[in-house]
């Protein structure tokens, strides 16, 4: 039966070779295809595994919204298998003048965790220098020993805003090139990161820690177990670090209450200053009322003056209006009695004269 079944394959491909070589050749391709896409992830996982070893890529990113201290970071280096923690600083600046959002990290001068990888120029060693992202210099056109300024922010977070870029990096942190991630400033996104001495920021208190662990860098980045340990390892962070969320409100209080105390003084010595002219005030208010009310009280005498006094006028002037009209009379009496006294007269002279 076998020996039927290969005669009649034989036969088969004898009469149509290249039908079998086309079919054999679609074999080895396909062979090919499926060995090479098995081995591109395992050989992609290997290539990441590799790079994050090198640049020692962080197991994890501690963050708070209220900041982080060294005691906190003090915690952290206390659990067992850590074996390396950076505090880092943040700052997100809308750079109008760049018309970009832009990131900028503090870096240490011993950085252990996150480390860049410099593709030109080198990273910076002291205060005004700068290394950007590597997208920075495909995108903006920026070249090394360049002036690059950083606008004020809204808190002003930087001791300096004029540098001299120095260096051109890569992060760990991003294994792609487009994207850099979300920020509350601009336009919500940011275009690239920046990376400045930790001098040139004027805050104390760090954005995050970058923590890595030995038992974590021992294990396949991508695989179940590192997700299981890490998870494990994750409970334990938040179980050391509960406690501090209470302390550190109580750092930040602590650190603004002499501003407080100050601004309670100033509020009562306002309040102080404000009793007092609100006394004076008063005090301005009653003499107001009784000015005023003196002032009233002299308004009306001076009108019952005035009333008596166009009463005794009126009362004189009707006075001097009948004693004028007496006058008249009297006047009109006395030309009366004179034109009558030289009647008399005329009429005694006539008599003389007939007695003569």
């Amino acid at each position: 039966m076998k020996k039927k079944l290969l005669r009649s394959s034989l036969r088969e491909i004898r009469q149509a070779p290249g039908r079998f070589l086309s079919i054999l050749g679609i074999i080895f391709l396909g062979v090919a295809f499926f060995v090479g896409i098995s081995a591109t992830g395992p050989n992609m996982e290997q290539a990441a595994e590799d790079y994050f070893a090198r640049q020692k890529l962080a197991d994890f990113t501690i963050a708070s919204t209220l900041g982080l201290s060294t005691a906190d970071r003090e915690i952290i280096e206390e659990m067992p298998g850590v074996t390396s923690v950076e505090a880092e600083q943040i700052a997100d600046i809308n750079a109008e003048n760049h018309r970009a959002v832009i990131r900028v990290f503090s870096l240490s001068k011993e950085r252990q965790v996150n480390q860049y990888q410099v593709t030109s120029g080198r990273l910076p060693q002291k205060s005004g220098e700068i290394a950007l992202d590597q997208a920075a210099q495909s995108s903006g056109g920026f070249a090394l020993d360049e002036t690059f300024e950083l606008p004020e922010s809204g808190e002003n977070q930087l001791e300096t805003h004029t540098y001299t870029i120095v260096g051109f990096v890569n992060s760990p942190e991003f294994i792609e090139n487009f994207h850099r991630g979300n920020s509350t400033v601009g336009n919500g996104t940011v275009d690239y990161f920046a990376v400045i001495p930790e001098e040139d920021f004027k805050e104390t208190a760090y954005a995050r820690l970058l923590v890595r662990f030995d038992e974590l860098s021992q294990v396949a980045s991508y695989s179940e177990a590192y997700q299981t340990k890490r998870d494990q390892v994750s409970d334990e962070v938040e179980e050391r670090l509960a406690p501090r969320a209470q302390g550190r409100r109580q750092e930040l209080i602590d650190e603004a209450q002499p501003a407080i105390d100050e601004a309670k003084e100033q509020i009562r010595d306002g309040e102080e200053a404000l009793q007092q002219a609100q006394a004076e005030l008063d005090d301005a208010t009653e003499k107001l009322a009784q000015a005023h009310q003196e002032l009233t009280e002299q308004e009306a005498a001076f009108q019952t003056e005035i009333q008596t006094a166009q009463e005794q006028l009126n009362g004189e002037a009707q006075k001097l209006a009948e004693g004028k009209q007496a006058l008249i009379e009297n006047q009109r009496l006395l030309d009366q009695n004179e034109q009558a006294l030289i009647q008399q007269e005329a009429q005694v002279q006539s008599d003389r004269k007939s007695v003569v």
